[in-house]
């Protein structure tokens, strides 16, 4: 029952943070925006009365609201105590919001490239305060900025878990217990690296299949795989070309993957 709820809230806050990124009029005729608007119009704008740019301003409390009824619902349903409800609920949708941010980054740097669409401007507008947070250390042009945009987001990630983690031990035992904090963050963003990982076995799997039936381009889902995998598969297929018609770039990066996915997981056996 709590994977079913956390699934819908976490469905729920990524209907919000597009519905952020996206104009009046996205919502009103692009495909994507009317399936936000859809979810987001019976609260916002039947019973809340507010206008857009009322609702994006407070598209934070929104999510901090989801939060707070995620952690009584598992500890409700967990028979856990409220404390560990809410720790368990704000460090599982922080995780979430960390890997949807990388996922914008990436995504986000593929706009006017590899043949994408508007689809992909939606992610480059959530992942643009970031970058432009990430241009004030590391100056760097174009997409070289993607990798010390998603270190950033690490970093934030990191220091934001190690305070749920304090306020959670602080709460139970009554002391300070940094390192043990510090561990618990780092393990997170660990298991976020893992589950990025894995969508991309997937989308790589997908991908390599859509190549032995040509998919339509125009199609969103397409474009979306597209947009994923193309700045990962492209370095790939510069170092190793083609064997005649049969590209396997796709084979070796699914090894270097699965070793890398490996590789982490004994790391957090280490914390």
């Amino acid at each position: 029952m709590i994977i079913i709820i956390g699934f819908a809230v976490k469905f729920l806050i990524c209907v919000i943070l597009l519905h952020a990124a996206m104009t009046t009029q996205e919502l009103h005729f692009n495909p994507l925006g009317k399936l936000v608007a859809s979810v987001t119009n019976p609260v916002y704008m039947n019973m809340l009365k507010m206008t857009k740019k009322r609702t994006d301003a407070l598209a934070p409390l929104f999510i901090a609201g989801i939060a707070v009824f995620y952690g009584i619902i598992v500890s409700f349903f967990g028979g856990s105590g409220l404390i560990w409800g809410f720790f368990y609920a704000f460090d599982d949708i922080l995780r979430f919001i960390l890997l949807f941010y990388i996922i914008a980054v990436l995504v986000g740097s593929t706009t006017n490239r590899f043949g994408t669409t508007s689809y992909s401007t939606f992610f480059y507008r959530i992942a643009l305060p970031w970058v432009k947070l990430t241009r004030t250390f590391v100056n760097l042009p174009g997409n070289t900025v993607v990798i010390p945009a998603m270190v950033v987001l690490f970093v934030l990630f990191i220091a934001m878990d190690t305070l749920f983690h304090l306020g959670f031990y602080m709460s139970t035992t009554g002391g300070v217990q940094l390192i043990p904090a510090v561990k618990g963050a780092a393990a997170g963003s660990i298991k976020v690296l893992l589950d990025l990982l894995g969508i991309f076995t997937w989308l790589i799997i997908i991908r390599a299949l859509m190549s032995w039936v040509s998919p339509d381009p125009r199609n969103p889902v397409v474009q979306f795989v597209i947009a994923m995998t193309e700045p990962v598969m492209e370095p790939f297929r510069k170092i190793i070309p083609p064997l005649g018609f049969m590209d396997i770039s796709p084979i070796i990066l699914l090894i270097v993957i699965y070793f890398a996915r490996m590789m982490l997981v004994s790391l957090i056996g280490l914390l």
